[in-house]
């Protein structure tokens, strides 16, 4: 298998020459499967995610022993970094977020409705995912790794294939 860092640089240089982007801020960390347990516990995720990407901290964050996790890491570090980096909304979402923050330091948390009055998130998941969504199947396809999209597409939640079809 191509290491992560390959393939993060491949992805890199496709978004650049296609669409005149780069990750300036995102990073990404990947744990083995019993640090990734860890890691949801101390930041009451969902162990059984397969990826997460914290806007505030700019950080995507992967379970590197999932089957998945080239598609993971295109949707978590490109199609949510880019978003949260160089989208208006996502500008937003980065600021509400934290907002949020300077009144609960907690590394993680979700979206509080009753602070962020745009509803962004209710209004905007379309947009959220469906970028990451899309862009996680275009750099699957762009790095070879079309098999990979395609096994974790036949997996995704009707309302997930909703949203990509859409966007």
């Amino acid at each position: 298998m191509t290491p992560l860092s390959t393939l993060v640089k491949d992805a890199a240089d496709f978004v650049n020459s296609e669409f005149n982007l780069a990750l300036e801020k995102s990073k990404v960390k990947a744990y083995s499967h019993e640090n990734w347990k860890r890691f949801c516990d101390l930041n009451n995720l969902n162990a059984n995610a397969e990826g997460a990407y914290i806007p505030e901290a700019y950080s995507a964050y992967v379970n590197r022993d999932n089957p998945s996790v080239i598609s993971n890491l295109f949707h978590e570090l490109f199609g949510h970094g880019l978003f949260c980096e160089h989208s208006q909304l996502g500008k937003d979402l980065i600021k509400i977020l934290n907002e949020q923050k300077d009144a609960k330091p907690f590394l993680y948390s979700p979206i509080d409705p009753r602070v962020q009055a745009l509803g962004l998130c209710k209004q905007n998941i379309g947009n959220y995912e469906g970028f990451a969504l899309w862009l996680e199947a275009l750099l699957c396809k762009q790095t070879g790794n079309q098999t990979i999209w395609e096994s974790k597409e036949s997996t995704l939640p009707h309302e997930d294939l909703s949203i990509l079809r859409y966007f």
